[in-house]
C-alpha cells in the first residue's frame, strides 16, 4: 500500500510539473504573438542576433538623431530599414542622457553618455513610425524628432544605391552643404539668419574677422575646417568651448591631395560652400 501511495504521489508531481511547463510555454507563445501582432517583433539585448541582422549606429546629441550605415558609408537623419529583417541598433550619446522612443514599434531605451545601448527589433509591416527623445535633454528637447521608415527590400536597396539621398546629387554644392549642416546638427547651435544661439551665427561669417579668445580670426576655408575638426583651437569671444570635434565624422579629401570622393560626398567642401553662400 505504501508503495502504491508513493507511486501515486510521484505520478501526481510529474503531472503537475508537465502542466506547469506547458502553461509557461503557452504564455510565452501568446506573448510573442501579441508583440508581433502590432507590426514588430522584439528581441532581448542578450539574444544572439541572426546572421542576417542589419547593424546600424545611432548617435544622439542635443537636439537631433543621426543614423550611420557602416557597411554602406551612409549617414542619415532618417532611420530606414527593410521589412522583415532583424535590426540591431547600437546607440550612443555624445553629450547628455537621451531616450530613444518609438512607441508604435514598442521601443524605448535610455542612452547614457559613455555607454553603448543595443536595441534589436524586426518590423513586420511597411510604414513610418515617429521617433522622439523621451528624456528632457535641454531647451531643444521638443524638436528632437525623426522618422523610422520601414520599406520593402527593393526600396531599401534603391535607397542604399543612391547614398541614402537620391535627390542630393542634383543640387548645387551650397545646397548639399545645407543638407550636411542639418544632418550633423549644426543648426541646433548655429543659425543661418543672424539669430544668436549657443554658437555664433553663420550668416555673413565667411570672409569676416571674428574676435577670438586669442586675437582676431580671419574666417577662411582653413579656419572653418579647423573649427569643425578642432573646435576648441580658436573660440569666438562670448561663446563657451563646448562643441565636440567632428573630425572623425565629417568626410573630406586631404586639403592638398586628390579627392577619392564624389563631389556630393565631400562633406567638408559642401559645408564650406554653404557658409560662403550665407552673405
Amino acid at each position: 500500500m505504501r508503495h502504491l501511495r508513493d507511486s501515486n504521489t510521484k505520478g501526481a508531481a510529474r503531472l503537475e510539473a508537465t502542466f506547469r511547463t506547458c502553461t509557461q510555454s503557452v504564455r510565452r507563445q501568446s506573448l510573442l504573438a501579441v508583440v508581433c501582432a502590432v507590426g514588430v517583433c522584439l528581441q532581448t539585448a542578450s539574444a544572439a542576433p541572426p546572421s542576417s541582422t542589419l547593424e546600424l549606429l545611432v548617435t544622439a546629441r542635443q537636439w537631433d538623431w543621426s543614423f550611420t550605415y557602416p557597411d554602406d558609408d551612409i549617414v542619415s537623419q532618417t532611420l530606414v530599414v527593410p521589412v522583415n529583417r532583424p535590426v540591431a541598433l547600437k546607440m550612443t550619446s555624445i553629450d547628455v542622457q537621451h531616450a530613444f522612443s518609438a512607441p508604435t514599434l514598442g521601443l524605448e531605451h535610455d542612452i547614457i553618455p559613455g555607454h553603448e545601448q543595443i536595441a534589436r527589433f524586426r518590423a513586420t509591416e511597411v510604414g513610418t513610425h515617429k521617433l522622439v527623445c523621451a528624456k528632457d535633454c535641454g531647451r531643444g528637447h521638443a524638436g528632437m524628432v525623426s522618422d523610422i521608415k520601414v520599406v520593402t527590400q527593393a526600396d531599401y536597396d534603391s535607397w542604399i544605391a543612391t547614398g541614402g539621398n537620391p535627390e542630393l546629387v542634383k543640387k548645387p554644392m551650397a545646397e548639399i552643404g545645407r543638407h550636411y549642416y542639418q544632418l550633423y546638427g549644426c543648426s541646433a547651435c548655429h543659425s543661418e539668419d543672424g539669430t544668436a544661439r549657443v554658437g555664433p551665427t553663420f550668416k555673413g561669417l565667411y570672409g569676416s574677422t571674428a574676435e577670438c579668445t586669442d586675437g582676431p580670426c580671419e574666417v577662411t576655408e582653413d579656419y572653418i575646417r579647423e573649427s569643425i575638426e578642432d573646435p576648441s583651437a580658436r573660440v569666438v569671444k562670448g561663446f563657451a568651448p563646448q562643441m565636440p570635434s567632428y573630425k572623425a565624422r565629417v568626410k573630406t579629401a586631404p586639403p592638398n591631395g586628390p579627392s577619392v570622393l564624389r563631389p556630393e560626398r565631400d562633406e567638408m567642401k559642401a559645408i564650406i560652400a554653404f557658409l560662403k553662400s550665407l552673405r
